[in-house]
């Protein structure tokens, strides 16, 4: 029997686990090649792109972070086109002259961070609030001391002040830090924050993920997927996080509450009432971590809360007030959680009601220039308090 080989060629055939092998490799190829391409083209276009030319600005990452970032220093940057050039002074704030990076022993240094109500949104310089404040308290109070505010000008929201400040404060070596909170935008930018680890003033450790980043010279936003900065942060893979955004926000069995909070679309799956709930109370033990950490290192600390159109009758958005409840209630929470957790504070939603109520906002939250004289004048009050241990008084005229 062994004979009737002699003289041929045998061929040992494939096992049938080695076709299933290689017909898997093959599917694999197959899919994940113009997938691949495609991540690929969608970088390069945004690395040939030259995303954000009309603002004309440059900003620089903190801690090598794509969610920490801040103004470059030294430059006149166009924020917003009809007012004009910006101008950021050699520690990268909102300032038209050049400082010390430590203030001479006769400088009371403030640091106010806050987003875009701080920093001016459509205002003049000397039209934001931290520029009115510095100018009060050198007018009002004795001239021994020269007081100075800085607006920082460094992210939208507590979770990312809040390590600006751990650089910050060393650096500049402020008596007093001032935060800034206006709830429908702050809660809206912290829903998908998310943070890796905790430190003993119950600050977070480092951010994993939030709503927006630095892509280049430009601003860009996205959904919280994975907690991995490298690939969240590439333009190709926030394309399809956007995409998958907007398919959980339009088919996604999700109930959003009647507050109004300033979403983006392709994130409102995520404005739950137990999102918003849980990013408040994280929100509060934050903004109460800096002033731990503020007070820890010589600095006193102030909360200005500052409304929303929504929380006034003559909004003219909403004429039925269907916001209103909700705007107030976000308002009331913020009272609550500040005064529960001994963090001072002041709220300007009687004084806005009283001098003009919605016609004191260009749009649902940023200030009018009375708007801005306003946040003025009560933070100077509070401010010359906590100075002179004697409470201030400033007649406004009512226009």
């Amino acid at each position: 029997m062994l004979n009737e080989f002699e003289g041929k060629e045998i061929v040992a055939k494939p096992s049938k686990g080695k076709k299933i092998i290689f017909f898997i490799l093959l599917f694999f190829i197959i899919s994940v090649t113009p997938i691949a391409l495609y991540f690929l083209a969608a970088e390069l276009y945004w690395l040939v792109q030259n995303p954000d030319e009309e603002f004309n600005r440059k900003f620089v990452t903190v801690n090598d972070s794509p969610f920490l970032t801040k103004m470059a220093p030294n430059q006149d940057a166009t924020t917003y086109p009809m007012i004009g050039a910006f101008h950021y002074n050699n520690v990268g704030v909102r300032k038209e002259r050049d400082i010390k990076a430590i203030p001479d022993d006769n400088i009371y240094r403030i640091l106010m961070y806050g987003d875009s109500v701080t920093h001016g949104f459509m205002m003049h310089e000397n039209q934001h609030y931290p520029f009115l404040v510095e100018q009060l308290l050198n007018e009002k109070l004795p001239k021994s001391v020269t007081y100075e505010t800085l607006n920082m000008s460094r992210g939208s929201s507590p979770a990312i002040y809040s390590h600006h400040l751990r650089v910050d404060l060393p650096a500049l070596r402020p008596k007093m830090v001032v935060v800034q909170i206006e709830l429908s935008n702050d809660l809206a930018d912290e829903l998908g924050m998310m943070e890796e680890g905790r430190d003993e003033d119950d600050l977070s450790s480092k951010i994993t993920h939030y709503r927006y980043f630095l892509s280049g010279r430009a601003g860009m936003s996205t959904i919280p997927m994975f907690g991995i900065p490298w690939l969240e942060t590439r333009m190709s893979f926030v394309t399809l996080a956007r995409r998958i955004g907007w398919l959980r926000s339009t088919y996604g069995n999700y109930k959003p509450p009647p507050y109004y909070l300033y979403m983006l679309g392709f994130d409102n799956y995520l404005r739950t009432t137990e999102n918003i709930n849980t990013t408040y109370n994280r929100m509060f033990e934050i903004i109460q971590g800096m002033k731990t950490y503020s007070n820890k290192n010589g600095a006193n600390f102030l909360l200005i809360i500052t409304p929303s159109r929504n929380a006034y009758d003559n909004n003219p958005e909403d004429p039925i007030g269907f916001h209103k409840p909700g705007a107030r209630h976000l308002l009331q929470m913020a009272e609550k959680h500040a005064t529960l957790l001994s963090i001072p504070f002041i709220s300007l939603y009687e004084e806005f009601g009283q001098f003009g109520g919605a016609d004191l906002f260009t749009d649902f939250c940023h200030p009018t220039v009375d708007g801005q004289q306003l946040i003025a004048f009560k933070t100077f009050m509070k401010i010359a308090e906590v100075i002179t241990g004697v409470k201030q008084s400033l007649t406004i005229q009512k226009k």
